[in-house]
């Protein structure tokens, strides 16, 4: 996986989050929410990346961040999500591999018809490797 790609980078609602969580890899290894009423099984394509590597003594820092990204209802509920994968595009779930991902709520919830979902990241990036 290639940090300083900027292209490719999707974010994908999921069901769950897969029974040895720190054991994942791959988009595949996550139960995506179904594909209808506004959401596709590909998730959204994120915008906005930027690595930035800053140099410290014998270390760097990499700083891992995009914009912020909105999920629509239309023509009916979107329903079942529990989390989010953030991950590089490939030729099918299976060949994607997941950077990260994160819990939204302890149950699973219904965006409802007409209503929109923000996940907004982390005013200081996604993730900071020291």
């Amino acid at each position: 996986m290639d940090l300083s790609d900027t292209t490719g980078w999707r974010l994908a609602l999921v069901k769950t989050l897969g029974a040895t969580p720190y054991a994942v890899s791959l988009l595949g290894s996550f139960t995506q929410v179904a594909e209808a009423n506004g959401y596709s099984s590909s998730g959204k394509a994120l915008t906005s990346e930027i690595l930035t590597i800053s140099a410290g003594g014998t270390s760097g820092t990499y700083k891992f961040d995009v914009a912020d990204l909105t999920f629509a209802a239309t023509g009916g509920n979107i329903t079942s999500i529990k989390g989010a994968v953030i991950y590089q595009s490939g030729a099918s779930a299976g060949a994607c591999h997941a950077l990260c991902f994160s819990t939204l709520t302890a149950t699973q919830f219904t965006l409802a018809q007409g209503n929109t979902l923000t996940i907004a990241m982390n005013a200081a990036g996604v993730f900071i490797l020291y």
